[in-house]
């Protein structure tokens, strides 16, 4: 059998299984987006308020390297974490939201 015409159907008794894997991968790539989203947004906010990350985080009680892995999209948060911060920068959780 040629690598290139190999179909992983023909190892498995239900292919169904993997099939089902792939819509998942694609909602795990849009909650990416959302969650890198969310943070370009905030970091927006942030610098317009002209606050450094540093003190933000002060500000927020949060670990300065918290708020970097939010801010980064590299981390999702709490819906109740989303309206703390959008306290803290003094705006509406819907500015901040994608």
């Amino acid at each position: 059998m040629d690598y290139k015409t190999w179909d992983y159907r023909s190892w498995t008794n239900k292919p169904q299984v993997l099939d089902n894997l792939l819509p998942l991968r694609r909602r795990q790539m849009k909650n990416k987006e959302l969650a890198t989203q969310f943070g370009l947004n905030i970091k927006a906010k942030r610098e317009a308020l002209g606050i450094t990350q540093e003190k933000f985080a002060f500000l927020a009680e949060l670990d300065r390297s918290y708020l970097s892995r939010i801010e980064l999209g590299k981390i999702s948060i709490s819906l109740e974490k989303a309206y703390y911060l959008a306290e803290k920068l003094e705006c509406d959780v819907r500015e901040l939201l994608p």
